[in-house]
């Protein structure tokens, strides 16, 4: 009876044991040693590619598809004055642009890129396509432009953001890494964990 008992003593022991390591709270592992350019040389790239950008001029070429109506429309797109604030995670900018001639935008805009959900980089036709859509005119669709121009997207949670046009795709492409880059080491991105 007695090594019943010294047995059971022992194995509540254990158990407690057990569950009192379990519970015993773990650090979380080290970051990850970053391995690409620093947050300053990111942001000095950023502004540099936005500043060069200049200002970009299409032709818009669009189909109504109830009808089967065409009509284009002549963009002007200018950024200038562009400063990447590494201290405030931030950018910003002038912005004008025009629509057949007409000012449309002139004043100074920019984004937080704490804010920054995701980045995504598309052609205008599918950019505008969609947005016309979702404004309340799905028959609208943008067939081309001319020369072609790519949209790149900075989305927050809600679904608003920010969009920066490029006539040159690959520039585009690159900036958008950059910009990737800065809103990791800012702290923005999804948070979801997986």
């Amino acid at each position: 009876m007695m090594r019943k008992l010294i047995f059971l003593a022992t194995l509540v022991l254990l158990l407690s044991a057990a569950i009192a390591i379990a519970q015993t709270a773990v650090p979380p592992p080290p970051m990850p040693v970053d391995n690409g350019p620093s947050l300053a040389a990111t942001m000095q790239f950023i502004e540099n590619k936005l500043n060069g950008r200049g200002k970009i001029a299409y032709v818009e070429f669009a189909q109504d598809s109830t009808n089967g109506a065409g009509a284009t429309v002549t963009f002007t797109d200018e950024i200038s004055n562009v400063i990447a604030d590494q201290n405030q995670c931030s950018i910003s900018m002038h912005m004008k642009e025009t629509s057949n001639g007409r000012t449309t935008t002139d004043g100074n805009d920019g984004f937080s890129l704490r804010d920054v959900n995701d980045i995504v980089v598309k052609p205008y036709e599918q950019y505008e396509t969609q947005r016309l859509s979702k404004n309340g005119h799905p028959e609208l669709v943008i067939t081309s432009t001319n020369p072609p121009v790519t949209a790149l997207m900075l989305r927050r949670a809600n679904g608003h953001g920010f969009v920066l046009f490029f006539s040159d795709a690959d520039l585009a492409d690159r900036v958008a890494k950059a910009l990737s880059h800065a809103v990791e080491l800012c702290g923005g991105g999804s948070k979801e964990p997986f």
